[in-house]
């Protein structure tokens, strides 16, 4: 391998990280909302995501999902919540029943989930993007 190309790959790699890092604070910022309710995780010992009644501003539901959860994002229709965690899965939420209706192996550490069709960002050994 010529000694450029390796340099591009971890430019690449770099770049990426940098990436699904800036989008992670873009999302940040961004309240996790399936109308009427917010939600926002917990982390260990905890690991749950809390719904909140965005008209009462009160707790409805704590739902457990997957080990150290960060980040929540909605379906644009409101009828689903995402819920990354640190141990590589993310916890798919019935926002209707407030209920874990899936959870999907991701890759190691997901750091972000955003938009609609969603993206998995994965800053373990191999940064990838599902």
């Amino acid at each position: 391998m010529h000694a450029c190309q390796g340099l591009n790959k971890m430019l690449r790699r770099a770049a990426c990280v940098v990436d699904l890092g800036l989008l992670g604070m873009a999302l940040r910022a961004m309240p996790a909302v399936a109308a009427p309710f917010a939600y926002v995780t917990n982390l260990t010992p905890y690991n749950n995501v809390k719904g909140l009644d965005t008209a009462t501003n009160t707790v409805v539901a704590t739902v457990p999902v997957g080990v150290q959860p960060l980040w929540v994002a909605t379906t644009p229709d409101g009828a689903h919540v995402y819920v990354t965690n640190a141990s590589g899965t993310v916890s798919v939420l019935d926002a209707v029943t407030n209920t874990v209706v899936a959870t999907v192996p991701v890759g190691n550490s997901p750091v972000g989930v955003a938009g609609s069709p969603l993206i998995y960002g994965d800053l373990g050994q191999s940064p990838t993007v599902s």
